[in-house]
């Protein structure tokens, strides 16, 4: 599976609910890190990293997972994932 294709992702959990009835447990591990110095600018790899490392994860919430909070996930993962870095240092 693809886990930047949110299909791929649905796709999977709509098989292990039709094999199993439910699903438990779903582990959100991929990911990607390339290294580079900030100054290299290699907005591909940067891509890459948003599409597999935040957006997947994103992908498999919304396909198997029911939270508390729906209407703030997406936007609290986003938010932690721009504090997360440090990125507030920075300025």
């Amino acid at each position: 599976m693809n886990v930047t294709r949110k299909g791929d992702v649905q796709a999977l959990v709509d098989k292990a609910v039709a094999t199993y009835a439910r699903v438990d447990v779903i582990i959100n591990n991929a990911g990607i890190m390339p290294i580079a110095p900030m100054a290299e600018v290699r907005t591909e790899e940067w891509d890459a990293m948003i599409d597999i490392n935040i957006k997947g994860v994103l992908y498999r919430i919304a396909a198997g997972v029911k939270v508390f909070a729906p209407g703030g996930t997406v936007y609290s993962g986003t938010k932690f994932a721009v504090s997360a870095d440090g990125a507030g240092v920075l300025g």
